[in-house]
């Protein structure tokens, strides 16, 4: 079985940088002079003055201007987040007000350089430095970093400030990469011991054709829709059967009391029933002559037919 790639994301790792260039101005050196001032004796080749000063012009008694100070410069990788930076100073410093201010002039390298040179410092953008011991830090230097990935300071002192740095060293910048990929070949484990089954030949790929138009089941018709009636109240029906079943009784009352009447009319005319004048007013009279009765109670009867 082939081995497969993997990767893994490795955490960030925090590591050192040195500046890219150093340099600090002397005010007592001026680019009109040919000749440069010496340093002072206790600042030695590769070192950095910051020596007090008015940059904030506050104070109108005084420099505008420190008498000496320093610019660092580092090239930050791409992607990779500036922390910290810390700088060893030499013994008796005097660091009340150490500020690192954010610069986007253009400066050359240089050790005890006059002033004129020395880049400008932009006053809104600056982080400032605490001091311990004999260690400068400016904790939060990296929001001066700009975003193509350089760093350019101008270390500034306070009024009353003198700090000798000693040269900045690759331990000077604390930077934190980006977390990298780690490629790694995965093999699998080894199959466990046991039969070998034969391996499984896969089956053949059938082609299916699409189904022919003339299989394709027409589609459904739908239904025409039809209109149903409203529906009637209720009470309709039910009034109507009343009026039918009346009109039925009446109509049977009629045809009772119409046969009655012609049962009636039909007796009277042979003059029996209530209605046997009927017979005198049509001149009709039921003559009686035969005999009556049976045997010896049979008798003659002549005359007109009893009324009943």
């Amino acid at each position: 079985m082939l081995p497969v790639l993997a990767f893994a994301m490795v955490p960030s790792q925090a590591r050192a940088q040195a500046p890219d260039a150093v340099g600090w101005w002397n005010a007592a050196h001026r680019s009109t002079v040919p000749v440069a001032p010496p340093a002072p004796p206790d600042v030695a080749a590769g070192d950095l003055l910051l020596q007090g000063g008015d940059v904030q012009r506050e104070l109108p008694d005084t420099q505008p201007a420190p008498t000496a100070y320093a610019a660092l410069r580092y090239a930050v990788p791409e992607g990779a987040t500036v922390t910290a930076l810390t700088l060893q100073v030499a013994d008796g410093a005097q660091a009340s007000d150490i500020r690192a201010y954010a610069t986007t002039a253009t400066w050359q390298p240089v050790e005890n350089g006059a002033i004129d040179d020395a880049p400008a410092p932009d006053l809104s953008r600056y982080a400032v430095a605490t001091l311990t011991g004999t260690t400068l830090t400016f904790s939060d230097i990296g929001k001066l970093a700009t975003d193509d990935g350089v760093l350019s300071v101008v270390l500034m002192p306070g009024v009353g400030d003198r700090v000798v740095v000693h040269s900045p060293t690759a331990t000077a910048l604390t930077v934190s990469e980006p977390p990298t990929r780690a490629d790694t070949a995965y093999v699998p484990p080894p199959p466990p011991a046991g039969p070998v089954l034969p391996a499984l030949t896969p089956a053949p790929a059938v082609a299916i054709e699409p189904p022919s138009a003339a299989l394709v089941p027409p589609a459904p018709q739908t239904a025409p829709s039809v209109a149903l009636p409203s529906p009637q109240p209720a009470a309709a029906p039910v009034a109507a059967a009343v009026r039918r079943v009346v009109a039925d009784d009446a109509r049977t009352r009629g045809i009772v009391v119409l046969e009655a009447l012609l049962v009636a009319v039909f007796f009277g005319l042979l003059g029996l029933g209530p209605l046997a004048r009927l017979a005198r007013l049509t001149g009709q009279t039921a003559a009686v002559t035969g005999e009556r009765g049976v045997g010896r109670f049979r008798a003659v009867r002549v005359g007109r037919a009893p009324r009943l």
